[in-house]
């Protein structure tokens, strides 16, 4: 609710996730005190499923200049995601900062998710060229300015908030172990006793392997779909979501697939509903992301949650935040050199990892959780 001018909560939130937005300012209206929050939304379209509440607003401008518009008329403004420029708090007051909670989401920690650019031609790739050379020059001074300074700001932040244990602990790294840290998750807008319901509709009894989650390079599609090369004749599916990140990309990739394993491969390049995308995870056996950082914790939640065996990179935060949650999560350094059988079962119980996945899609665990960071926030 407004009072004298102010708000006891803003978020801004970008729309480029859109119903993860959406599902959480739903949330919060049914079940907070949906008065005492604003939500800034920077885009330009108007979101239908939002038109009745009174607490939504758009913004078409800058993230910077809508950040400081809205400062001052919040006692406390949650930025979901942090894609800010260096500049945007190098001058900012730390009683300013003291108002910012940064709701992680896992790219814009880590800084990942960069599509190639097209170099196809001899002229952009000598313009190419000229650009890295010239980003080799200065990116390590770059990089010291962006972590003493951009860093330092951030530690002045009032919390931070993350979804896992890998986010926290990268956190703690970085930030130092003064920094006030809350492990929550963002709604999906569905929970378990719905989700347990839907029917899983397998078309055989093939070996389902589901190779990352979009269309970006660090997910290695080509490296591991030469590694299942050694399957190929077994009763195999390579499942390969490549619905949204780089379309050229995600073109290579659906061409290099079929090339190898015709129709054993299913290529998803329209995005599904979420009960339908959560009816094929519910069809997968086995699945590979292999990459160091964060990313595709939705997706590896819904697989735990089926019992799903989740292969990991080791040299990972994900491997060693899951591990030291006592989750069961296995090494992709075993893909290709272990038989298909051994590849599919379960060396250990996954029941824990079964329970671990269900706080994400409970109602009443994300009802308290949003209640005791955002009385957290008023307190402060």
């Amino acid at each position: 609710m407004k009072q004298n001018g102010r708000y006891k909560y803003i978020h801004i939130m970008p729309m480029g996730a859109s119903s993860f937005c959406i599902n959480f300012i739903l949330f919060i209206d049914k079940y907070l005190s949906a008065r005492e929050h604003l939500f800034v939304l920077l885009s330009k379209n108007i979101i239908d499923k939002l038109v009745d509440l009174d607490n939504v607003i758009y913004e078409d401008k800058s993230r910077a200049e809508v950040l400081y518009k809205y400062l001052p008329l919040g006692d406390s403004i949650i930025l979901h995601s942090l894609p800010y420029p260096i500049w945007t708090f190098l001058f900012m007051k730390k009683s300013l900062l003291r108002k910012i909670t940064w709701w992680v989401w896992g790219h814009d920690l880590y800084r990942t998710h960069r599509v190639k650019r097209d170099i196809s031609s001899l002229k952009k790739r000598l313009v190419y060229c000229l650009k890295f050379t010239l980003n080799l020059m200065y990116s390590f001074v770059y990089e010291l300015i962006w972590s003493c300074l951009y860093f330092s700001k951030v530690k002045k932040m009032k919390s931070i908030i993350v979804c896992c244990r890998a986010d926290q602990d990268e956190v703690r790294r970085r930030f130092g172990s003064d920094m006030k840290i809350f492990r929550s998750y963002y709604t999906s807008g569905y929970y378990y006793p719905e989700l347990v319901q839907l029917e899983e509709k397998r078309m055989d009894d093939s070996i389902n392997i589901m190779i990352g989650h979009c269309a970006f390079d660090f997910l290695k599609h080509r490296e591991y779909l030469d590694k299942l090369l050694v399957y190929k004749n077994e009763d195999i599916k390579i499942v390969l979501p490549l619905s949204y990140g780089d379309i050229s990309y995600a073109e290579t990739i659906e061409t290099y697939a079929r090339t190898l394993y015709g129709d054993k491969v299913l290529i998803l390049r329209e995005n599904l509903g979420f009960l339908d995308y959560v009816k094929l995870i519910k069809t997968i056996d086995i699945a590979i992301f292999d990459y160091k950082h964060q990313s595709a914790l939705g997706n590896i939640m819904l697989l735990l949650l089926w019992g799903k065996k989740v292969y990991l990179s080791s040299k990972g935060i994900l491997f060693k935040g899951f591990k030291d949650d006592g989750v069961n999560v296995y090494d992709c350094d075993e893909i290709g050199n272990i038989p298909l059988k051994e590849l599919s079962l379960h060396l250990y119980p996954n029941t824990l990892g079964i329970e671990y996945a269900k706080e994400a899609f409970d109602e009443k665990f994300l009802k308290k959780n949003y209640e005791n960071i955002f009385e957290y926030l008023a307190k402060k």
